[in-house]
């Protein structure tokens, strides 16, 4: 039985509701925690109307990926496989396309490939794809006069193989199938979306750690779907843009001075490009990434004159995302400029870490707990750090008060990395305040034992060190 409609029947019947699959048992993974992999997989099913089969074979596949040091990491899990449903919809919109039209051997094989998918047999589903796209290829190879419609319709089947191939998490075969997709059409305005969508499904790997996928999508992005579109439209814009941000995720997750450097002189020429006067929204968002880029490659390259200039991007961009125009975007704006500023503080300027502050705070007036909880947390996180860092009793008080209030909001099993980042912090603070009362020191070693545990089942390795050396410090080292 292939592995995904085993674990597509493991989900039908109570009888069978506790059973692990053999490929997640193999990974140590417990009962309790694939349970909760089971009630994931009903809650998502009920919502989208998504096959519950279909959905408990992607979860398997999941649960093999993100299964680290005995365990699995749900949060992770979770959000693949939330992130599958829209590919799942997806695959079955392309379907009915594809049984559009009076070829009825096809009509009958779509529905074939449907019943695959309900059923969770994922693997039969792509074979079905897989044989009809080769037929609609050999076929458009023989008959010359029909070899355009063919070509197109095969191109579609690749789509719809890409998407089956996303859903299941395999990002790089789906870009291969979209390159393929590509070579098929003869359009180049089709061609540009099968290049756009391989870009996209390349992305995907970052969530896996696979930094050079993100290489890859530039690369798509660079050589294939920006010569396709004219220097300065709107379409090459876009794709401008699309790079800036591959580059500056490519710096930001591996503190590539190099990427952050080039993220930097492609946001400065979107930038020249969208005068404020012409499109203010544009210029804003234009300012707001060069802020970023410049924000982090100030961070990596220790440079205090970047991260001057980031200031001065975020408060240009605040100009036009104003409080009363873009409330949400104001928010993060000021907590960007907060980081900005507290970051200056290392070169010996007080001052920037006092403003800080009050940028924090004032995001923190405009922040909405109830709708935009995760911005919310987020500035507080970043409050609490730097009231620790100014220093002071009330202040550090205030900083350990905070961060136990963001880790207990942050959800430990959907954003673990975040969690334990939370948890990092709070060891520091509670460690700052141990000469007032020493019995905190062992509330830090408890926060920061949580967060060695995590960055070490996440594979992070610099923050597993800072975690490891201040358990060093503490005297709580195992």
């Amino acid at each position: 039985m292939a592995v995904s409609g085993f674990f597509a029947q493991a989900f039908v019947g109570a009888a069978v509701a506790q059973s692990l699959p053999p490929s997640v048992r193999a990974q140590g993974v417990t009962v309790s925690e694939w349970s909760a992999v089971q009630e994931e997989v009903r809650r998502l099913a009920a919502q989208s109307g998504n096959s519950e089969r279909a959905l408990a074979a992607i979860a398997e596949r999941l649960g093999v990926q993100h299964a680290r040091n005995g365990g699995v990491d749900l949060g992770a899990l979770f959000e693949g496989l939330e992130a599958r449903v829209s590919r799942l919809s997806a695959l079955e919109q392309r379907l009915g396309e594809l049984g559009i039209g009076n070829d009825n051997a096809r009509g009958a094989a779509i529905v074939s490939v449907r019943a695959a998918v309900d059923a969770g047999d994922l693997d039969r589903a792509d074979r079905l794809l897989s044989e009809m796209t080769e037929a609609d290829v050999a076929s458009a190879e023989r008959l010359q006069s029909e070899a355009v419609d063919r070509r197109n319709r095969a191109a579609m089947m690749l789509a719809a193989r890409s998407d089956l191939a996303r859903a299941r998490g395999e990002y790089r075969e789906a870009a291969a199938l979209l390159h393929r997709g590509a070579a098929l059409v003869s359009a180049p305005e089709a061609k540009l979306l099968f290049f756009l969508a391989e870009a996209e499904a390349l992305r995907e790997g970052a969530a896996l750690g696979d930094y050079q996928a993100l290489r890859d999508a530039l690369g798509v992005l660079r050589d294939y779907a920006l010569p396709l579109t004219p220097t300065g439209s709107e379409g090459w814009r876009q794709i401008r843009d699309g790079m800036v941000s591959t580059l500056y995720r490519i710096g930001e997750a591996q503190n590539d001075v190099q990427a952050l450097s080039e993220a930097v002189e492609g946001a400065r020429e979107l930038l020249r490009l969208s005068p404020r006067r012409g499109d203010p929204d544009t210029w804003a968002g234009a300012q707001w990434r060069l802020g970023n880029a410049l924000r982090h490659l100030g961070e990596v390259s220790r440079d205090r004159g970047i991260l001057q200039e980031a200031a001065l991007a975020f408060q240009g961009a605040l100009e036009v995302y104003t409080r009363e125009h873009e409330p949400v975007y104001w928010v993060w704006l000021q907590n960007n400029l907060g980081n900005a500023l507290r970051l200056q503080t290392e070169f010996g300027d007080r001052r920037t870490l006092s403003r800080a502050i009050e940028c924090y705070r004032l995001a923190l007036s405009g922040a909405d707990r109830a709708t935009h909880l995760d911005q919310w947390i987020a500035v507080q996180a970043n409050l609490a750090i730097s009231l620790r860092m100014q220093g002071g009793e009330a202040n550090i008080e205030e900083s350990i008060l905070t961060l136990r209030d963001v880790v207990a909001l942050r959800d430990r099993r959907r954003t673990p990395g975040p969690w334990a980042y939370a948890q990092l912090q709070l060891a520091r603070s509670l460690a700052a305040g141990t000469q007032r009362e020493p019995s905190r020191r062992d509330e830090a070693i408890v926060a920061a034992r949580a967060a060695e545990t995590m960055f070490n089942r996440l594979g992070q390795p610099t923050l597993l060190g800072e975690s490891r050396e201040l358990l060093a410090q503490l005297g709580g080292s195992r």
